[in-house]
C-alpha cells in the first residue's frame, strides 16, 4: 500500500508539460488621411502559418480602440475592414501591401498597435458618342500597370463590369491609390466588339461602313496614346469623360487548318501593340469561332490597324500567330496550327531522399510571362510529358524541402537558359533535385540602428538567372525587423531591404538597376545557414 501511494504521490507532483499561455493584441484604428479614430472597424488576426485556421476578430469601439484576447502564439497579420475603406493590414504604407507580420510568443501581450485604414477612391464621368450624346449602357473597364514576373510588365484588368446609367454616367468606387487606364465601349459590342455584328443592308453607297469604336481616356483608340488617371487615397475624381471615336470598319475572313490530331475552335484578333505595352482584355479585341469543319472563319467590324491573328489547337494547346494589316476588307487569309514540341521528362533525387513527388505539377512559363500551358502532373515513377506550342519557356516546380540541382535537355542547361519549343520537335528533359536547401535570415535596421518593421526583403539570384520567377524570394520583416528564407538553392545572391516598394517592383529591370549597388552580396552553400544584417533602402514612395 505504501508503494502504491508513493508512486501516485510521485506522479501527481512530477513536473508536467505546461499549457501554452494565450496572447493578446490591442491598439487603435485611424483614417490614414485625416488621422481621425474609426469605430465599427472589424479587426481580423490571421495566422500566417495555418491558412485553414479561422481568423480571430473583434470590433473597434467609439474611440477606435480594440483588444483581441485568447490568441495562440504564432505569426499573424492583422487586417482592418470597414465600410468606406479599403481592407488594410497593420503596418501597410500602401493599400496593396501585406503590412507587417506580428510574431507572438507564449503569453505575450502586445499593446499600442496603430492600424491606418486607407479610404477608397472614386472615378466618375460621362460617356458620349461621337456627336456628344450621352450613351446609356456603355461598358467601362479600368486597368492598372503592374509586374507579374521578371521584366514582364502587364496592364492588369481591375474593373470589368461597370456600365453607364440612363444619363451616360458611370461611377467606380473601392479604388486603391494608383494610376488607372479607362476603356469605354458601346453597349451593342461589349467585350467582343465585332463578334456577330449585324450586316449592313442600307441603300448601297460608295461610303465605307463606320461604327463607334472602343475608346480609351481621354478619347483615343490607340492604347499607346492613352493617359492614366491618378487616384490618391480617398480621392473623388469626377468629370473623367470619354467621347467614343467613330471610324471605318472592315471584314477579315479566311481558313485555319490544323495538324493531324488537332482541332481548332477559337480564334483571336487583337491589335499588334497589345503585347508590347502589356495590355490584355481591352474591348478592342475580337473572338470568333470557325464556321464549319473546314476551318472557315470571319471577323466583322474590324477597325483599321495592325493586328495579330492567333489560333489554338486542342488538345495540346498548340498556338499559331500571324500578323495582319487591316485597311480594307480582307478575304482568303490562311493560317496553319502545327504541332509543337513534345517534352518527355524525368525527375530524380540525389542523396537517397525518398520524398514523394507524384501529383506535383511541373510549370512551363512562356517568354511573355504567361503560364498558358496546363502543367503536367508527375506520375508515380516521377515522369511526365507535355506538348508545348512554339515559344521559349522557363521550367519550375513547387518545392518545399528540395531544390533544383540541374535541369538539362540534351546538352542544354534549361535551368539557366530556358527551353525552346520548335514545331514538330521532341525532347527529353532530365531534372535532378537534391536536399541541399539553405537558410538565409537576419534583421533590417535603419541608419540609427533601430529595427525596421514591415520592410520588404527580397533575395535575388545572380543576373544570369533573373529571367526565372523562382530566382526572386520576398519576405516582410516582423515587428523586430527580422526576416527568414528557407530552402534556398546554392548559388550567388543579392539581398535588398526596401522600406516601401510597389508590390513586385523588383521585377522591373529599371527599378532594380537603380538599386543594384545597394544590394548585399551573399554566397549560399548547400545546407548552409547565412545570417546577414541589412540596412533599409528608402524608395521615396
Amino acid at each position: 500500500m505504501l508503494v502504491v501511494f508513493a508512486a501516485f504521490f510521485a506522479f501527481f507532483f512530477a513536473p508536467q508539460d505546461r499549457p501554452t499561455e494565450k496572447c493578446s493584441l490591442s491598439g487603435s484604428v485611424v483614417d490614414s488621411v485625416t488621422g481621425a479614430p474609426l469605430n465599427k472597424v472589424d479587426l481580423r488576426a490571421e495566422l500566417m502559418d495555418d491558412t485553414d485556421s479561422v481568423a480571430a476578430s473583434t470590433t473597434t469601439d467609439a474611440k477606435g480602440n480594440f483588444t483581441l484576447v485568447d490568441l495562440p502564439s504564432g505569426k499573424y497579420r492583422l487586417k482592418g475592414v470597414r465600410n468606406g475603406y479599403l481592407d488594410t493590414y497593420y503596418g501597410a504604407r500602401q493599400a496593396r501591401s501585406r503590412g507587417t507580420p506580428i510574431a507572438l510568443e507564449s503569453g505575450q501581450e502586445m499593446k499600442n498597435l496603430l492600424v491606418r485604414l486607407h479610404p477608397f477612391g472614386v472615378i466618375a464621368g460621362t460617356v458620349r458618342d461621337a456627336d456628344g450624346e450621352p450613351l446609356s449602357g456603355a461598358f467601362i473597364k479600368l486597368f492598372r500597370k503592374h509586374y507579374d514576373g521578371p521584366g514582364h510588365s502587364k496592364i492588369e484588368l481591375v474593373v470589368d463590369d461597370a456600365k453607364t446609367d440612363d444619363l451616360g454616367q458611370y461611377r467606380i468606387a473601392d479604388l486603391e491609390p494608383g494610376k488607372y487606364f479607362i476603356d469605354a465601349a458601346p453597349k451593342n459590342e461589349g467585350n467582343a466588339y465585332g463578334f456577330r455584328s449585324p450586316e449592313n443592308h442600307s441603300v448601297k453607297s460608295d461610303e465605307l461602313p463606320t461604327a463607334l469604336l472602343p475608346t480609351m481616356y481621354p478619347g483615343v483608340t490607340d492604347p499607346a496614346a492613352a493617359r492614366t488617371v491618378e487616384v490618391g487615397s480617398g480621392a473623388r475624381l469626377t468629370g473623367i469623360d470619354v467621347t467614343l471615336v467613330r471610324g471605318r470598319v472592315f471584314r477579315v475572313s479566311g481558313r485555319v487548318s490544323a495538324a493531324e490530331g488537332l482541332e481548332v475552335s477559337n480564334l483571336w484578333l487583337y491589335p499588334a501593340v497589345y503585347p508590347a505595352i502589356g495590355f490584355d482584355n481591352l474591348s478592342l479585341s475580337f473572338a470568333t469561332e470557325t464556321k464549319n469543319r473546314t476551318g472557315d472563319f470571319e471577323f466583322r467590324g474590324v477597325p483599321e490597324g495592325s493586328y495579330t491573328l492567333a489560333a489554338r489547337g486542342d488538345p495540346h494547346q498548340y498556338m499559331a500567330r500571324i500578323p495582319l494589316a487591316v485597311d480594307h476588307d480582307i478575304e482568303g487569309v490562311r493560317m496553319a496550327v502545327t504541332s509543337g514540341t513534345e517534352v518527355v521528362g524525368h525527375i530524380s533525387i540525389d542523396g537517397g531522399d525518398k520524398t514523394k513527388l507524384a501529383g506535383s505539377p511541373v510549370h512551363f512559363y512562356s517568354s511573355d510571362g504567361n503560364g498558358g500551358v496546363n502543367p503536367p502532373l508527375l506520375r508515380e515513377d516521377n515522369t511526365f510529358n507535355v506538348h508545348l506550342y512554339p515559344d521559349h519557356y522557363n521550367v519550375s516546380l513547387d518545392l518545399s524541402t528540395l531544390v533544383i540541382k540541374s535541369m538539362r535537355a540534351e546538352q542544354a542547361d534549361v535551368y539557366q537558359d530556358g527551353l525552346t519549343a520548335s514545331p514538330g520537335g521532341k525532347t527529353s528533359l532530365e531534372i535532378v533535385l537534391a536536399p541541399e536547401g539553405a537558410r538565409v535570415d537576419g534583421a533590417v535596421y535603419d541608419h540609427d540602428d533601430k529595427p525596421v518593421a514591415g520592410a520588404t526583403v527580397v533575395l535575388i539570384a545572380e543576373s544570369k538567372l533573373r529571367s526565372r520567377s523562382d530566382s526572386f524570394r520576398e519576405y516582410a520583416t516582423d515587428q523586430y525587423g527580422r526576416y527568414h528564407f528557407e530552402n534556398i538553392r546554392p548559388g550567388e545572391y543579392k539581398l535588398f531591404a526596401w522600406d516601401d516598394p510597389e508590390p513586385n517592383a523588383w521585377f522591373d529591370p529599371e527599378f532594380l538597376r537603380s538599386f543594384e549597388e545597394q544590394g548585399e552580396r551573399i554566397t549560399v552553400q548547400p545546407t548552409s545557414h547565412v545570417v546577414s544584417k541589412l540596412r533599409v533602402i528608402p524608395t521615396g514612395n
